[in-house]
């Protein structure tokens, strides 16, 4: 009884807990299916604090993120790519409150595909791109707040980007 009171007590109070409005771009190049594990963890601590996109809804794992897109369970052939333009760039920093690179590696050929036919994989999506970095530089420019994983500028990012500064 004392924990189910204490239960109730908990949701109620987070419940009501003022929502926290935050506008925040969450990139994930690495999503080949619906369980989104590289970013799942920040879109979960984003809703247990009650923090809320800019349509005052909770942020949602398979809504909110830029990157891999798949598109029906069972088929990893069907999938899109949501990713920012360069006429974007200046835009969307300035409405942004901070950015979440959770992984740029992407999505290989071995990765969608039956891996027993020994063909070599190809890299499909992934890898940090330029409007990718020219958003980070806005963010860092007008010193908004930027999270990325250690592996932002590993393989397969392209050596024009990693030597940017």
């Amino acid at each position: 009884m004392i924990f189910l009171s204490l239960l109730i007590i908990s949701l109620a109070f987070w419940f009501f807990q003022p929502k926290k409005k935050l506008n925040i771009f969450i990139l994930d190049k690495t999503v080949t299916d619906f369980n989104f594990r590289e970013h799942s963890s920040f879109t979960w601590v984003l809703r247990n604090n009650n923090i809320v996109n800019p349509n005052d809804q909770l942020y949602s794992a398979a809504d909110d993120y830029y990157g891999f897109i798949p598109l029906q369970k069972g088929d990893k052939e069907k999938y899109r790519i949501r990713s920012i333009r360069l006429f974007e760039v200046l835009t969307i920093s300035d409405q942004l409150d901070m950015v979440y690179y959770a992984d740029s590696y992407g999505v290989f050929s071995s990765d969608l595909n039956d891996s027993s036919l020994n063909m070599r994989p190809y890299l499909i999506y992934g890898g940090l791109n330029q409007n990718d970095y020219l958003l980070l530089r806005e963010m860092k420019r007008k010193k908004k707040l930027i999270i990325a994983e250690f592996n932002l500028l590993g393989s397969p990012t392209s050596e024009l980007i990693r030597k940017k500064n």
